[in-house]
This record gives structure tokens, sequence and C-alpha cells, in this order.
């Protein structure tokens, strides 16, 4: 496996050259700087509004009682999205664009989700326990065991002015 990872590390950058060398070519090199410049501004953008936005998203799903796996996992890969757009190269551009279109995320996310279980407890406002639930909806064992890995949290709930205080 290092022998694969490190033929992939010194490919990349070979690619990336000769993908610039390609496209510069052919459309010429004003053009082709102006692609990457443009596609690092939309990262910019991308990333700046997905910090506020994916938030957002987290916050409705807890406050419906949902974990917010998707939203998070949404959230990072629109961020590791903009990330791509922002590192010059054609191919992370690529890669980029791609993040941004939500039935890649959604395949992305199914890829590797595969992998990740949840198990999320939370408290009710009235105080009460909500039992934890897979990602599936089904309850875990009266022993609380569920087969995969469990990666433990905390949250708090906050009211909207507690919130918006925070972002000044």
């Amino acid at each position: 496996m290092p022998i694969v990872l490190s033929l992939a590390l010194l490919a990349y950058p070979i690619a990336e050259i000769a993908l610039f060398i390609t496209v510069g070519q052919a459309i010429g090199l004003l053009p082709t700087l102006l692609i990457i410049v443009i596609t690092a501004i939309v990262g910019m953008l991308v990333i700046r509004q997905q910090g506020f936005a994916g938030m957002e998203k987290v916050g409705r799903d807890l406050r419906a009682g949902r974990p917010p796996v998707d939203a998070m996992a949404d959230s990072v890969l629109t961020i590791l999205a903009g990330l791509f757009l922002v590192a010059p190269g054609l191919l992370t551009d690529v890669a980029g664009l791609l993040l941004l279109l939500p039935p890649v995320r959604a395949f992305v996310r199914r890829a590797v989700g595969s992998d990740v279980h949840v198990d999320v407890r939370v408290f009710g406002d009235d105080g009460g326990r909500i039992e934890p639930r897979t990602p599936t909806g089904a309850r875990t064992s009266a022993e609380g065991q569920t087969n995969g890995t469990v990666i433990e949290g905390e949250f708090e709930r906050m009211d909207e002015t507690s919130v918006d205080s925070r972002r000044r």
C-alpha cells in the first residue's frame, strides 16, 4: 500500500502540470490562468457560505430530534469542494466542481458512510432522555450495544439570541 500511495503522490503533480500545459495550448495561457483564478474565488465563496449554512442545517436536524449525520457530511464535503477549488490546478477544480453536485456528494456519503455508525443520545427540552437510535432508526440493544464503531459527542442546545450574539 505505501508504494501505491507514493506513486499516486508522484503522479498527481505530473498529471496537473500535463493538463495545465494541454489546456494552455488549446485555449491559451490567459484563459487558463483566468479559470484558475475564478475557481479559486468561487471556492472561497463556497467555504464562507457553507460554514453558516451547514451549521443551520445541523441545528435544524438537532431540533427535530434527528441525528445530523447527513447535514454534517454534506457540510464537510462542500467545504472540501471549496478547498479543492481554491487549490491551484485543473484536476482539483474538476474534483471540487463535482463535489458541489448533490448527487455526487450523496454517492460519496454512501460510499464512505457504509463504514460509519452513529449513536446519538439527545436530552429533550423537558430533561427526559431520548433513546439512541442506529442510522436506520432501529433501537440499540438493552445493553446499548450496536454493530460498528461508535463516536460519542456532546452538544449544547442554544436559543437563537445566544447564537446571534456569538456571530458578532
